[in-house]
């Protein structure tokens, strides 16, 4: 058996000294994984996260009646036809928001388009029900702008169904599985 020539002998003492980890470090250590801990539970209690579906959208115009007396078509308002999945329809109530952000235009430069959902089908085609959402008689967005009308226009509807605190929202997770 071969001898290393490097290997260093501590004495007993040295051993022991170098061996164990103090006692002070220990308890202070786990304390304060128990702080943090403890601080993220209770924070956790006042943060609100909200649940949502995101719902693809077609915008569409549509004239309220004509005016007969000047041949000119009366008041124009906007709506988004949307389609949602069996699993979402029962969350989706008339009168949530709904934050739309079109395809066309970026929504971090343009913002969104805020409107309500006005009715719900009854009627399930392929296992899917439309829903309108109301965005009244102009194409203003969160940023004030003004967006230009194009037939078929489609985006992304963020349907808001409810806030949630996030600790029920992780306690939901984490017993469900």
């Amino acid at each position: 058996m071969r001898k290393h020539k490097n290997l260093r002998t501590y004495s007993p003492e040295f051993q022991e000294i170098i061996g164990c980890m103090p006692h002070w470090l220990v308890r202070w250590g786990m304390t304060s994984v128990f702080v943090v801990i403890a601080v993220v539970c209770v924070l956790s209690c006042f943060i609100t996260y909200p649940d949502r579906v995101v719902v693809p959208v077609t915008i569409r115009q549509l004239h309220a009646g004509n005016n007969t007396e000047k041949n000119q078509p009366g008041p124009i308002f906007f709506t988004a036809r949307g389609i949602v999945s069996e699993e979402h329809f029962i969350s989706i109530k008339e009168g949530q928001t709904a934050g739309i952000r079109l395809s066309a235009y970026p929504y971090l430069e343009y913002g969104v388009l805020q409107g309500r959902i006005t009715h719900k089908s009854s009627v399930s085609k392929d296992r899917t029900f439309e829903i309108t959402i109301d965005l009244g008689n102009r194409l203003g967005t969160s940023m004030n702008k003004e967006l230009d009308f194009y037939v078929n226009m489609s985006g992304q509807a963020d349907i808001l169904l409810n806030k949630t605190r996030l600790i029920k929202k992780i306690f939901r997770l984490r017993f469900s599985m």
